[in-house]
């Protein structure tokens, strides 16, 4: 028998040391939990001293602990951002939520130096954002950019630099001037030295994905590209695909020269004097150094973009720049996408998945921010390490989420407290992070431990001196974020209204008065039932309901708060808006007046009502004067025809005006119409336009002459010949002003609905830039004769939803006026912060609206309120609007809150203008 005593002996000692002391805390395990955790509360960061985070700054105060009906506080509410360790983060809210404010305090954490009240920032990291928008002379400059500049001299900014599309640049630096000023926000144009493009950056720079079912001259491109391999370079490329071009037939021609164009646009021209000007690979980026890709740019669509985004992601990762980086996808719904192809997902998504599966190892921090959540893919969310949920009320975007969460969000009480967050504050979802919790044997004992299934209700700070000072006053009530949630409420009652007197809306009108408010099966009522219309902040509406059931009324009382003045029965309304009507209809003799062409008419004369200017088609002038007759010859109103200066036409107004959408599948003529147009770039003019297409139709065959003519003549009928006069500069009078109602009337025969939507996107982006110096109103009426839901990609779809995601920044009111809610696109639903609903009885109609509300409207009792709704009376859903309500504990008392998942029922006032829209009847 062999003895194993000293092997016994020896070798357990050696496997108790591999465990580690039992008894100690701060095992290696251990203790990357602690270095590892995303975020922590001040007591945790307090408590772990020998593995504390050595970078962490200070992303908000926790108002409350929630884990299923259990509530938790913490002594020292501060919560930590560690910053020295990787993490994924989705950051979503609607606009005027707080999710822009959000991700720019994650940025000053890990690049803002000199400023204690921050945190501990020891090593700044290197940062990237990826923007895209519409791009034209109404851009925006990326939020990202404010980073780089502060009034406060003892913080230490880090320097900005954007990068924008070479052939927007003069326009962009032009939008990024007032940053530019400060001297510490640069804007160059996005270029790549040859030696930085391999094959994949090559095929995703030409937006090129699987061979399945693509073009013949695509499947050549992958075949060339296979065959170089590791040999590959962009000379050699083009030296292949040169001899390869020679048997394409004109359409692959073509389609190779559109993709062609916007690859060597982004390439370092061969000239030495322009290879010296571009920025080299190692100045991109730097540590203590923001870098933001902004490619809003009329000619790059959303699947271009994300293939550069895609490139300048994998240089960023390949970047040596000595300290951690962080990975903004900001704005992610204009581009990104959780649909996947056929053969997967996008290329950016794709590599997102990537960086997100291997941060630890990249040193990388990840945050995607967006007002949608459901553009994210599932498994990214999967992956997060941190959601951070801001202010939304979309019933789809909830169920999307909180598959993929760890918190239990199954309750109600959990969708109830996101719809009715005030702004600043957030829901924060971070299972690895770390809190004080107690023991269950002994409460007094606090341990630390991670949230796992809790979810945190934070608070994010201003900007001030020290940690607790940029939280502000913890007792004051009237905080900046507060101040904001009630000038910004979109309705309010009465009595909410007195009650917030310090911030109260200085202009408002009278929409109605309130039935009942519902909540399940709670009833309330309120003293005071006059509800307000906040018309001095932006807002989004959708207004739908059956022919006579009050629609049009209701439209038509909110335009009236909006423009009519001299009658203090309407509210108080100091600055009149300036106001534009989108209408259509079949056109031809028995047309019958745009209804809110009403406005400008009342039979008393102590009212002041608007001046109403009508636009109509040229072509059909005198039949719309005629229809319009009954209220010209009481003038306030007229009608003119519908015409454009070249001068106003840029590029996108040709493309639309043109009805030209993606060359994908488009005839040969279209696709050189977009080549002519991406090479003129930031020198097009109409002229310059037709010279080119005057040389390039001399190839075209007669069915091709024929398809463009047809084009062009819609065109031609609408730009006027008249010159510029000496005295204004211009060929024809301003079309909108303040106090003014612009109405377009596009009822005409020979003007088809798709005609419609793409004169009326020109217009909307004309009125966008318009100098009114007021706000705006924009009605986009009988939306169901022109708009489609099965059309998200048209150019009135895109234009609507850019507008309402930037509503705030645009001083814009949007009002969707509708009969069929179904046509109205799913994600306007989501975005709309008043949908006001009158009588209708279609289930589909129904079943379409209650997925993207916040109320609860599960019960058939929701319903049959609908159904039996009398004319003029209508269920208003707001869930940012003002109301007071009992205290829980104590009912004499009321405090100002949401509406939240309430409904109101409404009955409308009634009008001061004349009422064009009564049923005609028999007797």
């Amino acid at each position: 028998m062999v003895t194993n005593s000293h092997y016994t002996a020896s070798h357990d000692a050696s496997e108790w040391d591999l465990l580690g002391d039992t008894d100690s805390i701060h095992d290696e395990f251990e203790v990357q939990d602690f270095t590892d955790a995303p975020l922590m509360t001040k007591e945790a960061y307090s408590q772990s001293t020998e593995s504390r985070s050595s970078q962490y700054g200070v992303l908000g105060k926790i108002l409350s602990c929630h884990c299923k009906d259990k509530v938790e506080q913490f002594d020292d509410p501060r919560l930590y951002l560690n910053t020295n360790a990787p993490f994924s983060a989705v950051v979503c809210g609607v606009q005027g939520s707080g999710k822009s404010h959000t991700v720019s305090l994650m940025l000053e954490n890990m690049l803002v130096t000199g400023s204690p009240a921050l945190g501990c920032l020891k090593k700044p990291l290197s940062g990237l954002v990826l923007h895209f928008g519409e791009g034209g002379k109404g851009s925006n400059p990326c939020e990202a950019a404010y980073i780089g500049v502060s009034d406060n001299s003892s913080i230490k900014l880090p320097t900005v630099k954007v990068f924008v599309s070479k052939s927007s640049l003069e326009t962009m630096k032009k939008v990024y001037e007032p940053l530019t000023a400060s001297g510490n926000v640069t804007v160059e144009p996005l270029l790549f030295q040859e030696s930085e493009l391999d094959v994949q950056a090559f095929l995703s720079m030409m937006a090129v994905g699987s061979s399945v079912n693509a073009p013949l001259y695509i499947q050549i491109i992958l075949s060339i590209l296979r065959d170089l391999g590791e040999n590959f370079s962009y000379q050699s490329f083009l030296r292949e695909l040169e001899v390869k071009k020679q048997g394409f037939n004109p359409h692959q021609l073509s389609g190779l020269k559109q993709r062609m164009s916007l690859l060597t646009s982004f390439i370092v021209s061969r000239n030495p004097r322009a290879m010296s000007a571009a920025a080299a690979p190692s100045l991109r980026f730097g540590q203590g150094q923001l870098t933001i890709i902004d490619l809003s740019d009329p000619f790059i669509d959303s699947a271009s973009a994300c293939g550069l985004f895609e490139v300048i992601t994998r240089l960023f990762i390949r970047a040596e720049v000595d300290t951690g980086k962080i990975l903004v996808v900001d704005e992610a719904h204009k581009y990104l996408s959780a649909g996947q192809g056929s053969s997967g997902p996008s290329g950016l998504t794709r590599t997102l998945l990537s960086l997100a599966r291997q941060q630890r190892h990249l040193a990388m921090r990840l945050v995607i921010s967006t007002q949608e959540p459901t553009v994210v893919p599932p498994v990214l969310l999967d992956l997060c390490t941190i959601s951070i949920l801001h202010r939304f009320s979309s019933v789809a975007w909830w169920n999307h989420l909180i598959k993929h969460v760890s918190a239990d969000l199954s309750d109600d009480g959990a969708f109830d407290k996101v719809v009715k967050l005030k702004t600043g504050e957030a829901i924060v979802l971070t299972p690895s992070g770390l809190g004080t919790f107690a023991c269950d044997e002994l409460d007094n004992n606090k341990v630390v431990a991670r949230f796992g299934r809790r979810y945190l209700v934070i608070k994010t700070p201003s900007q001030n001196a020290s940690e607790w000072d940029l939280f502000g006053g913890i007792e004051s009530i009237q905080d900046a974020f507060e101040v904001h949630d009630y000038t910004d409420a979109t309705l309010m009652t009465r009595e909410a209204y007195a009650q917030t007197t310090e911030s109260r809306s200085s202009q408002y009108g009278v929409l109605g008065k309130i039935l009942s408010c519902h909540r399940k099966d709670k009833v309330e009522q309120f003293d005071d039932p006059r509800l307000y219309l906040n018309t001095n902040a932006p807002f989004s509406a959708v207004v739908c309901g059956v022919q006579g059931s009050g629609k049009s009324h209701t439209v038509s009382l909110m335009l009236e708060n909006m423009l009519v003045t001299g009658s203090p029965a309407l509210g108080c309304l100091k600055k009149p808006l300036s106001g534009l009507v989108l209408h259509f209809g079949e056109g031809g003799k028995g047309s019958n007046p745009c209804e809110a062409a009403w406005v400008g008419l009342s039979n008393d004369r102590s009212i002041k009502p608007p001046p109403v200017k009508v636009y109509v088609s040229k072509s059909s002038l005198e039949t719309m004067k005629n229809v319009y007759r009954p209220l010209t010859t009481r003038g306030n109103v007229t009608v003119e025809p519908l015409l454009f200066q070249e001068s106003e036409l840029d590029a996108q107004a040709f493309l639309s005006m043109m009805a030209v959408g993606s060359s994908a599948s488009a005839p040969l003529y279209v696709q050189i119409i977009l080549s002519i147009l991406r090479d003129l770039g930031e020198n097009f003019s109409y002229q310059g336009l037709l010279r080119q297409l005057e040389v390039k139709k001399k190839s075209f065959n007669p069915a091709q002459r024929s398809g463009l003519e047809q084009r062009m003549s819609l065109l031609t009928s609408l730009i006027t010949s008249k010159k510029p006069t000496k005295k204004t500069g211009s060929a024809i009078a301003p079309r909108f002003a303040k106090g003014q109602l612009t109405i377009i009337d596009l009822s005409d025969p020979f003007l088809d609905p798709a005609s419609a939507c793409g004169l009326f996107e020109v217009i909307v982006r004309l009125f966008i830039r318009a100098e009114v110096s007021t706000g705006k109103v924009l009605v986009v009426d009988e939306a169901h004769k022109y708009l489609s839901v099965d059309q998200d990609s048209s150019v009135l779809t895109t234009a609507l939803l850019s507008l309402v995601r930037q509503q705030r920044h645009l001083a814009m009111r949007l009002i969707i006026s509708t009969q069929e809610p179904t046509v109205v696109p799913p994600v306007l639903l989501d975005l709309c912060t008043i949908s006001i609903l009158h009588r209708f009885s279609s289930v589909a109609w129904w079943d379409h609206l209650t997925k993207h509300v916040s109320a609860d409207l599960s019960d058939d009792d929701a319903f049959d309120k609908v159904v039996k709704l009398k004319t003029g009376e209508a269920i208003v859903l707001t869930p940012s609007g003002l109301g007071t309500f009992a205290c829980d504990d104590l009912d004499n008392n009321r405090v100002v809150a949401r509406f939240g998942r309430r409904y109101l029922v409404i009955k409308t006032r009634k009008r001061v203008t004349v009422d064009g829209g009564a049923s005609i009847l028999v007797l």
